[in-house]
Parts: C-alpha cells; structure tokens; sequence
C-alpha cells in the first residue's frame, strides 16, 4: 500500500511538472513574441507586460518554491506541519532577499535598477508562497497524496529557472558587450 501511494505521489508531482512547464514554455522565447493589440487590429486595454517584468514575477515564485523545497527537507515533518506558515515563510523571504539581491546587482552597473521590477519580484513570490500555502494546507488528503511535497517544489522550481536563467546569460552577455565598447 505504503510503495502505491509512493507511486501515485511521484505521478501526481510528474503531473504538476508538466503542468508547470507547459506554461512557462512560452516565456523560453518571450522576446520573439510580438503580437500587440495593433497586430490583431484592436485598441490596447492595458499596457502590455515586458518580458523583463514576466522574469521578475517567475523569479520571485522559483526562489519561494526552491526555498520550500530546501526546508521541506532540512525541516522533519512534524516541525513542518506543526508550524503550517513555515515553508510558506521560507520561500516568500528568499523571493524578497532575491529582489533585493538583483536590484542591488543592478545598481553596481550590471543593469537597470528600478522599484518596479522589485515589486514583480515578490508579487511572483507571493504567488509562490500561495501556492505552497495551499499545497501544505491539507497535506495527506487525496488518493496517494504523501506529506512530504520536496519533489513537487523542486521540479516547479527548476522548471521556472529556465527562463530565468536565459535572461540572466542575456544580461551577461550585454553587460560584457558594454564593458568591451567602453575600453
């Protein structure tokens, strides 16, 4: 029974995996897509989102949910779900400390330091610690369901640092392109 639910907890994260990845694919290539309101001959309702700001908030929500999984496993279960805000807490404070991380780099030249890609920054963590809020709210329940979720936080996240990942080599990339230029 124990090696089932096992199973089905490893097919439920796969699942979640796929899930993940099959929204964050489009953001790969987010700078070859172009299509404005204009293009489909319609006036704009909003301003559309930069793919700077679309990185921010997937980067706010990969640090919270590798944060989580790095506690779910540094944690033992019973800390866990006797402290239930405690995972979430985790991954929000590595989403600000990762704002505030990049900003600074920013403003050492690296890049464009602004307010607003901070507040991406942990609106994507909000949305990250969320998630894990809601995933440890009733952990257990549901057929082959286990109580430990490090699996399940790890490969979302890793799944989002792709795009971000691409974006910081991009960055790099100009900013060494810069420094070439300057000499």
């Amino acid at each position: 029974m124990a090696a089932c639910r096992r199973r089905a907890a490893l097919a439920l994260q796969a699942a979640a995996f796929s899930i993940v990845l099959a929204f964050a694919a489009p953001y790969l290539h987010a700078e070859s897509i172009h299509i404005t309101a204009a293009d489909l001959g319609l006036e704009p309702i909003v301003a559309p989102l930069r793919t700077d700001t679309v990185l921010h908030g997937i980067a706010g929500a990969m640090a919270a949910l590798l944060a989580a999984s790095a506690g779910a496993s540094l944690y033992p279960q019973a800390t866990v779900e006797r402290y239930p805000l405690l995972l979430p807490s985790l991954g929000l404070s590595a989403a600000v400390a990762a704002g505030i991380a990049k900003e600074t780099l920013d403003s050492t030249g690296f890049g464009d330091p602004q307010w607003g890609d901070l507040i991406h920054t942990l609106i994507g963590g909000l949305a990250g610690a969320g998630f894990i809020a809601l995933i440890e709210r009733n952990p257990g329940r549901g057929p082959g369901v286990g109580t430990n979720h490090t699996g399940l936080y790890a490969g979302i996240g890793v799944t989002l640092s792709v795009p971000i990942a691409a974006g910081m080599l991009q960055e790099v990339g100009i900013f060494l392109a810069k420094r070439r230029l300057k000499k």
